[in-house]
């Protein structure tokens, strides 16, 4: 019988965190499984123990004290392990699963020979988006469809979020490999993670049929948003990789350049708009880590 905890870490976010583990609390066991919930919360606000109590009293909820999202990742890893568990899988707190979620995943990497596996996630508008908010969850659907037929293709580096993940523990513990808490408030702790994992030779998959969907609020549905998304994320990802002033002066020249020029034409050609913005949201992300700024996406419980 293998045990595979699910794992949800929680901040804040009381709503989203109700609809989550209730989809959660649902979830058919697999044949040879046994599955344990775990919520983890990320400061002391208390609220996740009430909520787990009503809707998954069968959760096992701990408080991570330290602020950051690799710690509560971390802390993640070490509560399965103190279960005896052979298999950990991650969920955001955002995110609703379908009942059939965690076998497909689980069947996927166990199939697969996979030490760590990934699948989709399909961002959907919320209940309080109205058209143009659908148009711009429309946008962000194509190209997680897009992103998720690359992954499925094998072609590329395969980065594996913590969104919709599952791991092989045995080859956690085999490697030493944990979340880096120097990227405490960047974000990039489970893509450093996934990158570093493939190089230590543990092997990466992708299960598609493992599909969760992520619903966004209208607030996040909005040009501004997805601006400040791409930049903060651009400067994540230059936190990981790290380049010289001149190459980061370049992409941001280049990047702002095409950007502008969809979001001025866009009428024209017919094109989408938000592709320009959210290049020229990369092209700010490039020119403030050629200065040395740094993101800080996880520093509010709005950040992704």
């Amino acid at each position: 019988m293998s045990r595979i905890v699910i794992a949800v870490i929680t901040r804040a976010r009381p709503l989203a965190l109700r609809r989550s583990l209730s989809a959660l609390a649902a979830q058919e066991v697999p044949e040879g499984a046994e599955l344990v919930l775990l919520v983890v919360e990320n400061g002391d606000d208390g609220l996740a123990a009430g909520i787990a109590a009503e809707v998954a009293p069968e959760a096992r909820v701990v408080v991570e004290p330290k602020l950051g999202i690799p710690h509560a990742r971390n802390r993640v890893v070490e509560e399965a392990l103190s279960l005896g568990a052979e298999w950990l899988a991650f969920v955001d707190d955002d995110e609703v699963a379908p009942p059939s979620w965690i076998s497909a995943l689980w069947d996927g990497a166990v199939a697969g020979g996979h030490d760590l596996a990934g699948g989709p996630v399909r961002p959907v508008p919320g209940a309080d988006a109205g058209e143009r908010e659908a148009k711009v969850a429309a946008w962000l659907a194509r190209r997680a469809a897009a992103r998720d037929a690359r992954r499925a293709s094998g072609t590329g580096r395969l980065d594996l979020p913590t969104n919709n993940w599952i791991v092989r523990l045995a080859a956690l513990e085999r490697t030493g490999l944990r979340f880096d808490a120097r990227l405490l408030m960047t974000g990039g702790s489970d893509t450093d993670l996934s990158r570093r994992a493939a190089a230590a030779g543990l092997k990466l998959g992708w299960v598609p049929a493992a599909e969760l969907t992520d619903e966004w609020p209208a607030s996040r549905l909005r040009a501004g948003y997805i601006f400040r998304r791409a930049r903060s994320q651009t400067l994540a990802k230059a936190a990981l990789s790290p380049r010289r002033r001149s190459a980061h002066l370049t992409a941001a020249v280049l990047r702002g350049t095409g950007g502008g020029l969809r979001v001025l034409l866009w009428p024209l050609a017919r094109g989408p708009a938000l592709d320009g913005i959210r290049s020229l949201g990369i092209a700010a992300g490039h020119a403030s880590a050629a200065f040395g700024a740094e993101s800080r996406l996880y520093e509010t419980t709005d950040g992704r």
